[in-house]
Formats: structure tokens, sequence, C-alpha cells
């Protein structure tokens, strides 16, 4: 199989696990809150720092003013804040936004456990492992790639 085919492939699972992860948060309550904030807070922890509004326009391909106005409700609720340094605009998990994630999170920890619960547990760490790995591996790659060295 040539990588072309992988790469189709690979894209397809991702896909789908990421439509799997919507309706499960979905199902849980959470809706889009998790999935905004869960990403703000893996950026986050993986580079030390909170993600721009710039940055978390170019990672979803969403323009900056779609962007910034689908932040106004999470801001409203208080969930997150912006904060201006110079022209950029940071977005910070407040205390009640990582609460709300706390409570998604549990939830939808629950859901996926039931869901994966016929698995061979084996296989849920190869999944887990490799997975890793190769996201690790693409993330990697596409700092190279890049010019500005951004994260996927």
């Amino acid at each position: 199989m040539d990588n072309t085919v992988k790469a189709e492939q690979i894209i397809s699972l991702m896909l789908r696990l990421k439509d799997c992860l919507k309706k499960y948060s979905q199902q849980c309550g959470c809706g889009k809150n998790i999935m905004i904030l869960g990403s703000l807070y893996e950026y986050e922890r993986r580079l030390g720092r909170p993600a721009s509004v710039s940055e978390i326009a170019h990672a979803s391909g969403l323009a900056l003013p779609n962007v910034s106005r689908l932040l106004v409700p999470l801001e409203q609720e208080e969930l997150i804040t912006r904060e201006k340094n110079g022209r950029k605009v940071s977005v910070i998990i407040t205390e009640n936004g990582r609460e709300r994630l706390k409570e998604c999170w549990s939830g939808l920890v629950s859901l996926m456990a039931l869901a994966i619960e016929g698995l061979d547990p084996a296989d849920c760490e190869n999944f887990i492992r490799t997975g890793g790995e190769i996201a690790a591996y693409i993330e990697g790659n596409y700092r190279k790639s890049s010019a500005g060295g951004n994260e996927c």
C-alpha cells in the first residue's frame, strides 16, 4: 500500500473519530464547549502558553472574525478571557472554564468508557500508544514544514 492510500485512510479515520467525539460531547450535554475549551486546554498543555485568536483561526481553518464571534458566548459565560498584548490577543481559560471543562470531561469519559467496554484491553492500549506516536510524528513533521513552527 502506497503512502497516498495510507494518508487517505488516516485522514478518514481522523475525521470519523472527530465526528464521534462531537456526537459523544453532545450526548453528555457539553456540545461545542468541550470542543473549544478542550482544544484550548490541550494547546496550552502542549505549548505551555495560551493560544492566540489568530492561532485558533489558523488551526481551525476559520476566518479570524468568525473565531472572534464564536468566542463571544464563552466570554459572556466567563469561561474564557481575552488578553491583549500589543497586536496579539491570547485566549485564556478562566477558573469557571476549567470547572466546566472538568465537568464535561468527566461526562465524556464516562460515555467513552461505556463505548469501548467490549474492546480487548490490549487493543485499547495499542491504539493509545500508537495513536500518540503517530500524532507526535505528524505534529513534528508539520512543525518542520511550516514557516512559523506552528503546532497542528
